[in-house]
């Protein structure tokens, strides 16, 4: 059960690691985006359904909408040979409604930023939080 203390890392697992985003809302789906720009020679990364056994290949434009309760996980970019050109780039977008934001209890975990652990640095909103105010 989240808290308004709530990390997001505890609402949505570890990243790429297998796992259930135990916090989401079993009414909802999470939707993942991929945005990409990769030389010839980097794989694309992959992203697993376990419980069902599906591979989807994360080639640029791909929009997956899965429920994050069942246990999924993921493959980062790869270069195949040589080294990443200074152009190469792959942004995963993740949607979702985490069971507290839906019951109004915890703050909107909006995005995860560079950091030595993904859950070492977030950008988070409280739900009284207003642009304008």
């Amino acid at each position: 059960m989240g808290s308004v203390d709530g990390m997001l890392s505890t609402s949505i697992g570890i990243f790429g690691g297998e796992h259930i985003d135990a916090g989401d809302h079993k009414g909802t789906f999470t939707c993942m985006g991929v945005y990409s720009h990769l030389s010839s020679n980097c794989d694309p990364g992959y992203f697993f359904l376990l419980d069902i056994m599906v591979c989807v290949r994360l080639d640029h434009g791909v929009q997956i909408n899965f429920s994050g309760l069942n246990c999924h996980s993921g493959l980062g970019a790869v270069c195949l040979r040589g080294t990443p050109k200074c152009y190469d780039y792959r942004i995963i977008v993740v949607g979702y409604l985490v069971r507290d934001l839906i019951e109004g209890t915890n703050v909107l975990p909006f995005a995860a930023l560079p950091g030595s652990q993904p859950h070492q640095r977030e950008l988070r909103f409280s739900p009284k939080w207003t642009p304008n105010a």
